[in-house]
C-alpha cells in the first residue's frame, strides 16, 4: 500500500486523469509500455515490476519484469531466476504472460537461454527473442503457448536466418522481423504470419542493414536502414502502409538507431544509440521528444493516441510526452 499511495501521490501532476507531457516522477521506476487504455506497465529497482492502471492504482509485480502489453491488460516480460547447476548462463531468464485477472504463465524455450518478449497483441501471441545457436534468435508463442523458432542456423525454421528478433505482432496475427542473412550478416526486414511466406518490407534497393521494429493493425511497418557516408553510415528511419512503398526519413543522425515502434495512424517513435528519441508524425513531419529534467529521453512505447512513454538515460527514472 505504501507503494500504491507514493506512486499516486508523484504522479497526481502529470499522469493521473489526463496524461501530460512530464517526468513519470517515481524513484526508482521506469515505464516499457502503455496501451490504449493509459495503462502503463515497467520495471522499477528492487527486482519488481509494476502495473498503474489508468485511475493511478499501482499493482506490484515482484520478481517480474514487464516489457510489453496489449489492450486487454494482459503483460509479457521475463523474470529471472538462479539457473539450476550444470545448466547454461541464463537458462534461469524465462519468459512469462500475465492475464488481467493476475495469473502467471512462465514459459521456456527448449536450449534457449535469457528469453525477452518484445511485444503481444490482444490474442495473447507473444513475440521476441532469445539466446540462441547464434546470438538472438526471434520466436512466436501462439495464444496456446505452442512456441515456434522463426530464425536458426540449425533447424526447419519458417525464416531462412541464421539469427534475428520478432519485434512487433499486431492483432491479426502478423510478425516484423528482423532476420540475419547467412552469408552477409546485414540485417532484413520482413513480415511473416503462421502459414504463409514472408513479405520483404522496408527500403532494398542498394541499401544496407534493413531493420523493423514494429508493426500496426493496418499492417503498416516502420523500422530503419543505413547506408554509406562519408566516414563511415548514416542511419534513416522509414514507415511504409501495407503494399505501398515506403517513405524515407532523413533523421540527419550518424547514429544506429535501435528501436522503434508505430501506432494506428502510422505515427511511430525510434530512439538511437545515445538514447536520442524522434517522433515521426501521421504528417509526416520528425520532431524531437525532450522533456524538461529528463537526460536523453529513450522512447519505449506509443499509444494510437500519441503517448509516448520511457525510460531517462542515467537514471531509472521515466518520462510521459504527448506531441
Amino acid at each position: 500500500m505504501k507503494f500504491a499511495f507514493a506512486f499516486a501521490l508523484l504522479m497526481a501532476g502529470t499522469v493521473a486523469g489526463q496524461l501530460r507531457t512530464g517526468l513519470f516522477d517515481l524513484s526508482g521506476c521506469s515505464p516499457t509500455a502503455i496501451n490504449n487504455n493509459n495503462v502503463i506497465v515497467g520495471i522499477c529497482e528492487g527486482s519488481q515490476g509494476f502495473i498503474r492502471d489508468a485511475q493511478g492504482h499501482v499493482t506490484k509485480l515482484p520478481q517480474l519484469y514487464p516489457t510489453a502489453l496489449n489492450n486487454r491488460g494482459t503483460v509479457a516480460g521475463y523474470l529471472t531466476t538462479p539457473d539450476a547447476p550444470g545448466s547454461p548462463v541464463g537458462s534461469g531468464r524465462r519468459g512469462f504472460v500475465r492475464s488481467p485477472g493476475g495469473s502467471v504463465s512462465v514459459f521456456s524455450i527448449e536450449n534457449g537461454t535469457f528469453v525477452h518478449p518484445l511485444a503481444i497483441n490482444s490474442s495473447g501471441q507473444v513475440v521476441g527473442y532469445y539466446a540462441g545457436f547464434y546470438n538472438h534468435e526471434a520466436f512466436y508463442r501462439a495464444a496456446s503457448g505452442k512456441i515456434t523458432i522463426l530464425t536458426a542456423p540449425c533447424c526447419d525454421t519458417p525464416l531462412a536466418y541464421k539469427a534475428g528478433v520478432a519485434t512487433g505482432i499486431n492483432d491479426d496475427g502478423e510478425v516484423a522481423v528482423t532476420g540475419v542473412l547467412p552469408v552477409t550478416d546485414g540485417p532484413q526486414a520482413v513480415t511473416w504470419k503462421p502459414g504463409k511466406a514472408p513479405i520483404l518490407v522496408g527500403p532494398i534497393n542498394n541499401l544496407f542493414f534493413v531493420s523493423v521494429f514494429g508493426i500496426n493493425n493496418a499492417g503498416a511497418t516502420f523500422g530503419t536502414f543505413a547506408q554509406p557516408a562519408a566516414g563511415g553510415f548514416q542511419t534513416s528511419a522509414w514507415v511504409q502502409p501495407a503494399g505501398a512503398a515506403p517513405t524515407l526519413f532523413d533523421l540527419q543522425s550518424a547514429n544506429f538507431l535501435l528501436h522503434g515502434a508505430i501506432n494506428k495512424n502510422r505515427a511511430a517513435i525510434v530512439s538511437n544509440d545515445f538514447n536520442i528519441s524522434f517522433y515521426i508524425g501521421s504528417d509526416l513531419k520528425i520532431r524531437p521528444i525532450t522533456v524538461d529534467g529528463c537526460n536523453n529521453p529513450n522512447a519505449l512505447a506509443i499509444t494510437d493516441s500519441g503517448i509516448v512513454v520511457g525510460s531517462c538515460t542515467g537514471t531509472p527514472s521515466g518520462f510521459v510526452w504527448i506531441p
